[in-house]
């Protein structure tokens, strides 16, 4: 349309000027100035049409806006939700080896490096559970690390063990920020589910997702398969129930653990490397407050490096052509109204 209106204007203003041109002009009838061959002028006098034409076909083409279709790799830091389970454990109380600092005075000292860090040049979500035989989520996962760094001052040591529980609602964690973040407006097959979600809760909400086979539509807005879920779990015991079990279904659900062995007469450090292995997380031992921080780091600047994603790209050519367009015109009614036309005779 910039073309069109551009070009329409450069032939009004053309069709006026020439117009008073022809109003002032006086016809003599004489051949006295009738050169006996053609001039310069007169060989190219088809430019100016010429040019005309050219824009005019270069405004039909901008109308109709000729687009090319390809795909652009660019370099993108994915959003990420990250998850910390931190254990709360009596054991914890204990000090670091070699050091008079407690177990979870180190734990809380990584955390805090870690939400530090993440300020730096990423938007991920962050959130803190802390859990033993039992789970309390103290920071939902938020993009407000003001608010996730503040509630580490409520973390105090005692209780069991169970990594079991503590994954298993873990994984209920991101569903539920993922339900809560579904539009249903823009998605209407969620209705039911946010419905639920609103007047009974996660468990009423979850058992209608459970009914849903893997790969439907509901499933992937709960699932959310195309964004990155990361739990860090630091621990420095056995744990009770199935942590394997709550491996493989954090699995199913696209949840990396990364997991954090703090030394213990009881550590089972293959059981964490195996649940690492199993959802594609890391596992690595943290023998002191300064190693145990540096772990927390090295995943923080893991999930902010920036990797090469392909998206559909469209290249529209509307604004070469209106330029095209114009110039075409514009250059050919300067032409003509200098003298090139078609019946100029000036030598």
């Amino acid at each position: 349309m910039l073309a069109f209106s551009s070009v329409l204007l450069l032939l009004i203003i053309k069709f006026y000027r020439d117009r008073r041109k022809t109003d002032a002009a006086v016809e003599v009838s004489t051949l006295a100035r009738v050169p006996k061959g053609m001039t310069w002028r007169q060989r190219w006098i088809w430019v100016p049409r010429a040019l005309i034409a050219a824009g005019m076909m270069a405004v039909v083409l901008s109308v109709a806006n000729p687009r090319e279709s390809g795909l652009l790799q660019k370099m993108v830091v994915p959003v990420t939700k990250v998850l910390s389970l931190l254990d709360i454990s009596g054991s914890m109380a204990s000090a670091m080896d070699g050091s008079t600092m407690s177990k979870i005075d180190a734990a809380i000292a990584g955390e805090r490096a870690f939400i530090q860090d993440q300020r730096k040049g990423a938007t991920n979500q962050v959130g803190v559970a802390m859990w033993d035989t039992k789970v309390v989520v103290i920071s939902p996962l938020t993009t407000d690390l003001d608010l996730a760094e503040t509630t580490l001052e409520q973390i105090k040591a005692g209780g069991g063990t169970d990594a079991d529980l503590a994954i298993r609602t873990g994984i209920n964690v991101f569903l539920k920020r993922n339900i809560v973040e579904i539009d249903e407006a823009l998605h209407p097959e969620a209705t039911e589910l946010k419905r639920a979600m609103r007047a009974k809760g996660l468990g009423a909400a979850l058992q209608i997702f459970f009914k849903e086979p893997q790969g439907s539509a509901l499933w992937n807005l709960v699932v959310r398969p195309d964004q990155a879920k990361v739990i860090r779990l630091s621990t420095d015991g056995d744990s009770s129930g199935d942590p394997i079990k709550a491996a493989q279904m954090a699995k199913y659900y696209g949840i990396k653990i990364h997991t954090i062995g703090i030394p213990a007469s009881d550590l089972k450090e293959d059981v964490l490397a195996e649940i690492a292995h199993i959802t594609g997380g890391r596992y690595a031992r943290a023998d002191d407050a300064k190693s145990l921080a540096d772990i927390h780091l090295a995943i923080s600047e893991e999930i902010k490096t920036p990797v090469a994603v392909t998206i559909p790209s469209e290249k529209s050519y509307e604004h070469e052509l209106s330029v095209l367009a114009f110039v075409s015109v514009g250059l050919g009614l300067l032409l003509a109204n200098l003298k090139l036309r078609l019946l100029s005779l000036a030598a």
